[in-house]
């Protein structure tokens, strides 16, 4: 037997083991060695391990990148066990008093009691005769939760009951039975819910309970006073989410909807109801989805029809975390609406012109979703929308450190060493500006890792002149880039000055001061792309990366002499080295002691 088997007796899911046990072999981890060791996709990591650490599994280490560690399996099953020994010992205090109640029943014939009597029905026929009987037998009230087809059968003896009798009904009042239900409501309470429990309830007199559906016909009949409650109780609940007749009524007359919350359960019902509801849309449409969500709106059609609404001028903000896989979904929604990023989306928000909203919370599994129309309600789910929208990514610079971290990871830099959200990188228009202001602002010290062409453009918008100030005042500068026959006459400059060294290639190009403040830029989209990254982490690890190219690298002194004597190795440039070598006599080569 597999060990995902065995643990599932343990009640742990198949992702949920695979984690689980690779955690056990690393003893604690990172998100990202995780996925690589379990075979988990990645997106469904953080959900696995809050899941495990509910159920007593992991511990979850608080580090500047979050880890997790296995807690020993004796230790972590001891919280499973402990909850199934509970709920022996509760089902051997039921089946006593299951026992005591069944044992005191007796036939009819000699007038003993039979309340705690349950009866099983498998026939369609034998649930409505039965349904009829029970309501014919009221005395003082009949309470239904049942559909309108369920209800069409026992009109008459509804009717008839409601002469003696409180009759209630709870069903779903549409556009299409809203008549047939005003007429109904002439002998009989009626209150709309929006969705349909699958189970129909009937209690009669607060005595008698029968719980029947028609889809395969099945049907529980019991006079148990504690089942009969149970049911009320249950009864009660969808009291609490459905709307008066003639509220819904007015609705329907109107177009205007009530103010309500309600639940709506299953995938199916939650993403039709999203499909309305954006159709409804005015004004905006704003929504916090996950990575999950965003595959059903498209699996269920709302992407379309939001992409139609915008079309129309209906204004749509999306959040949902931005990943290297859904990039090309998110840069189509782009094209018609907002978008940020937002790591985790801990609740599912959608709002409509501020007059619908609906949330629900992911854990994982597949929860009921809250909707609700009413004001207040609507207005503060949607300050807290904005409360963590202004805290959010733009999709743009998302997108772009995406890009910046596959660029790093060519290098042997990997931006999942930080988490997703660890790294925030702010961008600048004025890209050599911010260069030199750094540069003019440094302390202690400055190293760059530039190629031959950004090497040009620093001393044209006057960075050279603030790092020749910069080291004036004592501190370090170190460059590292390609010495060649265009950038020679500059690296002899920046000698003046500076500790310069020659590097063959420039796949990443950095700068580096102080110990704190790194900045990326980027030639790749055609023009600079500066990125200042605000992480320490990150700064260590650009750190250390210089350090290994600085150290292989070869000293300028080394190199320019080999570039004048004609032995270095020269691709760049379009100047013939027969013409360099003539005019070699005519440069000055400074060499520091």
């Amino acid at each position: 037997m597999e060990i995902s088997s065995q643990l599932k007796e343990f009640g742990l899911t198949n992702y949920e083991s695979k984690v689980y046990v690779a955690l056990l072999g690393l003893k604690q981890a990172k998100v990202s060695d995780i996925a690589r060791i379990s075979s988990v996709p990645r997106n469904k990591i953080y959900s696995v391990t809050e899941a495990l650490h509910k159920k007593g599994f992991i511990e979850i280490i608080p580090e500047r990148v979050t880890k997790f560690r296995a807690v020993p399996f004796r230790t972590a099953t001891q919280l499973f066990i402990s909850d199934q020994q509970n709920r022996l010992r509760s089902l051997e205090k039921s089946a006593d008093r299951i026992s005591s109640v069944l044992s005191s029943i007796k036939s009819e014939k000699s007038g003993e009691d039979s309340s705690g009597e349950f009866l099983i029905y498998k026939s369609k026929k034998l649930i409505r005769r039965k349904l009829r009987e029970l309501i014919d037998s009221a005395a003082s009230s009949v309470l239904l939760v049942v559909s309108q087809k369920d209800l069409n059968y026992i009109v008459p003896a509804l009717r008839k009951a409601s002469e003696k009798a409180e009759v209630a009904v709870f069903s779903t009042v549409t556009e299409e039975n809203y008549t047939l239900m005003d007429k109904y409501s002439s002998f009989a309470t009626i209150r709309h819910i929006g969705q349909m429990p699958p189970e129909k309830v009937v209690i009669i007199d607060e005595k008698e309970a029968f719980v029947f559906e028609t889809n395969p016909p099945t049907a529980l009949y019991c006079k148990e006073p504690q089942f009969v409650e149970l049911m009320r109780s249950f009864i009660g609940t969808i009291w609490n989410f459905s709307t008066g007749i003639d509220t819904k009524l007015e609705e329907i007359r109107t177009g205007i909807p009530h103010e309500e919350i309600k639940i709506i359960r299953g995938d199916e019902a939650i993403y039709e109801t999203s499909l309305q509801s954006s159709l409804t849309a005015k004004r905006e449409i704003l929504r916090a989805i996950s990575d999950d969500g965003l595959e059903n709106l498209v699996k269920w059609g709302v992407f379309d029809a939001e992409t139609e609404l915008a079309t129309k001028g209906v204004k749509i903000r999306y959040m949902l975390p931005i990943t290297k896989e859904n990039t090309p979904v998110v840069k189509e929604i782009m094209k018609f609406a907002e978008v940020r990023h937002m790591g985790s989306i801990p609740i599912r928000v959608k709002i409509i012109d501020d007059v619908f909203c609906s949330f629900r919370q992911w854990d994982g599994s597949k929860p009921d979703q809250i909707v609700s129309t009413s004001p207040p309600f609507v207005n503060m789910i949607r300050s807290l929308y904005e409360k963590v929208w202004d805290g959010s990514m733009s999709a743009e610079k998302r997108i772009e450190s995406l890009a910046l971290s596959e660029k790093l990871k060519s290098e042997g830099l990997d931006m999942d060493e930080f988490g997703p959200e660890n790294l925030v990188i702010d961008y600048t228009e004025d890209v050599f500006e911010s260069l030199r202001k750094s540069s003019a602002e440094a302390k202690e010290s400055i190293a760059k890792i530039i190629s031959a062409d950004h090497l040009k453009n620093i001393k044209k918008h006057g960075i050279v002149e603030a790092e020749r100030e910069a080291a004036r005042n004592g501190v370090k500068v170190r460059f590292l880039f390609p010495i060649t026959r265009q950038t020679l006459a500059l690296a002899k400059e920046l000698m003046e000055f500076a500790e310069i060294r020659h590097i063959d290639s420039v796949p990443v190009q950095a700068k580096l001061v102080d110990g704190s403040h790194c900045a990326v830029i980027d030639y790749s989209r055609g023009k600079p792309m500066f990125s200042a990254v605000n992480s320490k982490s990150f700064y260590g690890m650009m750190e250390s990366y210089f350090e290994r190219k600085w150290k292989r690298a070869v000293p300028a002194e080394k190199r320019i002499k080999k570039l004048l004597a004609g032995k270095a190795k020269v691709t760049e440039g379009s100047i013939s080295l027969s013409r360099f070598t003539k005019e070699k006599e005519k440069a000055a080569v400074h060499v520091d002691a």
